[in-house]
């Protein structure tokens, strides 16, 4: 969504943390994950609205790939 629209909408730092072992049964905490995946060739670009792009377009595909491969070269190879 940053790159569709130009940094508006940003993404939150998203952290995660589970309630102490005795509080448990009485959280009221629920997480729900939405995830969004567009078709691989869909081209993300900004729409700047007269703005200068901070973004090139990307292909969804090449972004995805781009992602897992910095993930990828960041933990090292696979065992």
């Amino acid at each position: 969504m940053m790159r569709w629209t130009n940094d508006r909408w940003r993404s939150t730092l998203h952290r995660v943390v589970n309630p102490p072992e005795p509080a448990n049964d009485r959280s009221r905490r629920l997480s729900i994950g939405m995830f969004f995946i567009p078709n691989y060739d869909a081209v993300v670009a900004p729409i700047a609205g007269g703005e200068v792009p901070k973004y090139p377009p990307i292909s969804v595909a090449d972004y995805r790939t781009s992602r897992f491969a910095s993930t990828a070269s960041a933990t090292g190879p696979a065992a």
